[in-house]
């Protein structure tokens, strides 16, 4: 029973990462029926209520997600490894119900705790190398952490910029912790959504610097070809903004032969060449760089 329970548990996992919510309503009856027959199963409680509150949250149900998260805090040997996650769970629901106060108070917390669990302080991670950071952290914290880290600052970010509000440091820091933790695809989609973010918010350094100085190397070391077309397309637009047209053409002409017959990227291919065109052409620019009040304020007290 243990095992098809967990088996079922995989599967709703799975379902809430893609999106793709086909079948989840037998998945959590497997696990409810598979509960009964196993002795001993607060984890498994506590795997089933963190299951349902995530469910409860795409659906935008606030009072199962609220019902599922108070209970799952009474189980009495959640561990305070599992409160954390949980709380990163609940933020996430809070998220998804555009309830993005809430999940700043549960965030910002957090992220200092798996600091401080890590053994580090803002100064020991800023502007400094993923390997750098890995000779400070606490003998006692794990890899897990580190990803754990990584996630909440990836989610406090999305949180943010859900406001309009600029994410500060905080996608840069996931960067360097998804890193630590090899979880490199990771680091290279947050990575992404950084650049993303400063070229709305027209900060063409930053989105520069983080191709050069840890997307493109990144792919290099660890011979990622999977996701090497759409970053130096990417990196192709921010030089285009640049203003370095021609090796933005030149370099969208070493990625066309990559296509091959992937529709798809070749879509994807042809419509960052009209970008790149309608910038040489003036008719798309750069708004000028900004900074809020709230910004400055959230940099001052967690990356300074």
């Amino acid at each position: 029973m243990e095992d098809r329970f967990w088996a079922a548990d995989t599967l709703m996992f799975w379902a809430l990462g893609t999106g793709d919510l086909t079948g989840v309503g037998k998945w959590l009856a497997t696990m409810e029926a598979c509960l009964t027959h196993i002795p001993n199963n607060e984890t498994e409680q506590f795997a089933l209520l963190m299951k349902k509150m995530l469910f409860a949250g795409t659906r935008n149900r606030p009072v199962q997600v609220q019902k599922c998260y108070s209970q799952a805090r009474k189980i009495a040997l959640m561990s305070p490894e599992k409160g954390r996650i949980l709380e990163y769970n609940y933020a996430h629901c809070l998220f998804k119900l555009h309830d993005y106060g809430a999940a700043e108070k549960i965030l910002y917390p957090l992220i200092a705790e798996y600091y401080k669990i890590l053994g580090l302080k803002i100064p020991d991670v800023l502007f400094k190398k993923a390997v750098e950071v890995v000779g400070k952290l606490a003998p006692t914290s794990s890899i897990d952490d580190a990803k754990h880290l990584a996630d909440t600052l990836d989610l406090t970010a999305q949180v943010l910029n859900a406001q309009n509000e600029p994410s500060g440091m905080c996608r840069i820091h996931a960067c360097k912790f998804y890193g630590i933790a090899d979880a490199i695809s990771s680091a290279v989609r947050v990575g992404q959504d950084f650049v993303d973010e400063s070229l709305v918010r027209g900060d063409l350094v930053s989105a520069r610097e983080m191709f050069e100085n840890m997307l493109l190397p990144l792919l290099r070391e660890r011979k990622m070809l999977g996701p090497w077309v759409d970053v130096h397309a990417q990196y192709a637009v921010v030089l285009a903004y640049d203003g370095e047209i021609e090796q933005a053409r030149t370099l969208m002409q070493s990625l066309e032969p990559m296509a091959g017959d992937d529709k798809d990227l070749s879509a994807q291919l042809k419509g960052q060449r009209e970008i790149i065109e309608a910038i040489a052409e003036g008719k798309i620019e750069l708004q000028s760089p900004q900074e809020s009040e709230k910004h400055r304020v959230l940099r001052d007290r967690f990356f300074s």
